[in-house]
């Protein structure tokens, strides 16, 4: 099997090879302060090999052999390779265990370096684990305390899709707050952004929240919390300076 894993990850690296483009590396660098390692392959291009690559490459493989392939593909570091292996555990999708939720939240930590793996881990994978129950908001608590700036940006918008199903939003709010004074900007951008939907969706609960916490949070993370607001709204959440 290990044969078959390392095969099939060299076909996935030649697919990559072969329809590289520095040319959109380029154009989406700008958007990464924190750096941009990708293959640059167009969309288009990602959605048919995603096709070929979970209904027939690994159309018969267990979990186990799909998340040894993952870490395979999530440990070069490339922005495409860390995309299959998320696609790998999105197909069991119907069948997420718990064990799928620590692979997810290693790769988080060891080896993801930009906000956009974080957003597509939290969104098609996370978030849908949240919805279904397969793990609670409170297992995704003490990635707030983890050394990796992305793990801990994964607690707020791993968080955002449930928000919209209902979930209570008392939890999500106590399970964020340490990470308000977090000084990382990703970290602070997926509170803000949180926060954002949570005011947008619950505007009295949140702003009572927010406001006496305001002085512990970044200016960031209060920038896009308060980014739908009106002038007059946003006014009570400018921070106080410090006095000289």
């Amino acid at each position: 099997m290990q044969t078959k894993i390392k095969e099939t990850y060299a076909q996935c690296v030649q697919f990559c090879q072969q329809h590289a483009d520095p040319k959109i590396v380029e154009k989406y660098s700008r958007f990464f302060a924190d750096g941009y390692d990708a293959w640059g392959i167009d969309q288009k291009t990602m959605e048919a090999f995603k096709l070929e690559l979970q209904a027939n490459l690994v159309a018969d493989w267990s979990p186990k052999e799909c998340m040894q392939l993952g870490d395979l593909l999530s440990a070069s570091g490339k922005y495409e390779e860390s995309i299959m292996a998320m696609w790998l555990l999105m197909k069991f999708q119907k069948t997420y265990t718990p064990v799928m939720f620590h692979k997810a939240g290693e790769w988080l930590e060891n080896c993801y370096t930009n906000w956009a793996q974080v957003d597509v881990m939290c969104g098609e994978i996370l978030s849908v684990m949240l919805i279904k129950k397969v793990v609670q908001p409170a297992d995704v608590s003490p990635w707030a305390l983890s050394a990796s700036k992305w793990q801990r940006r994964a607690v707020p918008v791993s968080f955002i899709k449930p928000l919209k199903k209902g979930f209570d939003l008392q939890i999500f709010l106590n399970l964020i707050e340490g990470l308000l004074p977090d000084k990382e900007k990703p970290v602070q951008q997926g509170c803000g952004w949180f926060l954002r939907e949570c005011w947008k969706l619950h505007p009295a609960a949140t702003e009572a929240w927010l406001l006496p916490r305001k002085d512990r949070c970044g200016s960031i993370l209060l920038q896009y919390a308060t980014e739908k607001m009106t002038p007059e709204q946003k006014a009570p959440f400018r921070k106080r300076k410090p006095k000289a």
